[in-house]
């Protein structure tokens, strides 16, 4: 496949993941296209155009990012309800879900991966952190010390 398809894949699949679904369709399909896509983004990063790469980093952040703010919540509840009557219907299954969970994150981790590749200066910071975090001893990290680490804050 093109990596032009690989773009219309990626706006499909952020147009389904924020509208109205067939959401057994979407969650038993989808895990195919994003191994698809993990696949090319680690085959053919360096060939794709900026434009490409948007929409797939785009459709990275959106699966990787919780909704935020009262009415991002609220938007995403009707799809939940969707999500728990398709299980209850039998429409999906949780094999189904953990599936369609597995190959999004391992798509989102592989853009990410490639971005930071990009990116000598977040390379650093994340190297920084990472032997920050080691020399500190065994005490497990909270979320707000790891943000600090990478982010310098």
């Amino acid at each position: 496949m093109t990596a032009l398809v690989s773009i219309s894949e990626a706006k499909l699949l952020k147009r389904k993941a924020t509208g109205p679904l067939p959401l057994a369709w979407f969650v038993k399909e989808a895990p195919r296209t994003f191994r698809e896509m993990e696949a090319r983004v680690r085959q053919s990063w360096a060939y794709l155009s900026e434009e490409e790469r948007e929409a797939i980093v785009g459709l990275a952040y959106a699966l990787i990012e919780p909704p935020r703010g009262f009415l991002a919540r609220l938007k995403a509840l009707p799809v939940s309800i969707q999500l728990g009557w398709a299980a209850a219907r039998g429409e999906i299954t949780l094999q189904d879900m953990a599936e369609f969970y597995t190959s999004a994150m391992d798509f989102a981790r592989a853009v990410l991966n490639r971005l930071e590749e990009e990116d000598q200066a977040l390379r650093q910071k994340v190297q920084e952190a990472l032997e920050k975090a080691l020399s500190q001893g065994s005490r497990p990290l909270t979320d707000k010390a790891i943000d600090a680490a990478i982010l310098g804050d």
